[in-house]
């Protein structure tokens, strides 16, 4: 009888997070399939948004999942419910540091070095629409810093609106090719939408 060989996929030995958002527990986690163990803790008002985790913008909607380590890669599917305001995608805590949407336009505050940031796996696109999914990528060579790491918050004022699924971090910067890799092997979770 023949064995089948695991067959190592993209960035596995690498990759620091792997939550799948569609999986949330009545437990109030979301896990971390990664094998690093940065299981996210759901704040009170998230709720199932199949497939993924619906975010309504208050204090209490966010996955908190501490240090996540050395992040050069961050990559999270996002179904912005509107794009006039300012949708936190990921916030460091241990700065105010911040990876997010702003009417319409995928941007970062204070991160060290050169981001490059991409959409639906194209580099250096940023416009992002409303009620559609689309994979968004930021990638450093400088690492970001995650001492705290906020999923869909930053402050009262300042959160997600929308549903976020297939959570990726990644102690890499990868490259354009790997981006688009990864949206072409992960859009099917999305179709119809993508």
């Amino acid at each position: 009888m023949r064995r089948k060989k695991r067959r190592l996929v993209l960035g596995d030995e690498l990759k620091l997070l792997d939550i799948t958002l569609a999986s949330l527990m009545s437990s109030g986690l979301v896990f971390d399939i990664s094998q690093n163990n940065k299981d996210g803790v759901l704040g009170s008002a998230n709720t199932q948004g199949f497939p993924g985790i619906t975010f309504e913008g208050t204090d209490n909607s966010v996955i908190t999942c501490g240090d996540i380590g050395s992040v050069k890669t961050f990559i999270i599917w996002f179904k912005p419910t509107g794009i006039a305001g300012a949708d936190i995608l990921l916030h460091f805590q241990d700065a105010a540091d911040v990876f997010w949407v702003s009417a319409g336009t995928l941007t970062s505050t204070n991160l060290p070095g050169a981001p490059k940031f991409y959409v639906d796996g194209v580099e250096d696109a940023t416009d992002v629409v409303a009620a559609k999914w689309q994979m968004m990528a930021i990638t450093n060579a400088t690492v970001m810093p995650s001492i705290t790491t906020d999923i869909g918050r930053l402050a009262a004022s300042s959160n997600c609106i929308g549903v976020l699924a297939g959570v990726l971090a990644f102690s890499k910067r990868l490259t354009a090719t790997e981006i688009q890799n990864i949206y072409n092997t992960t859009k099917h979770k999305y179709s119809p939408k993508v």
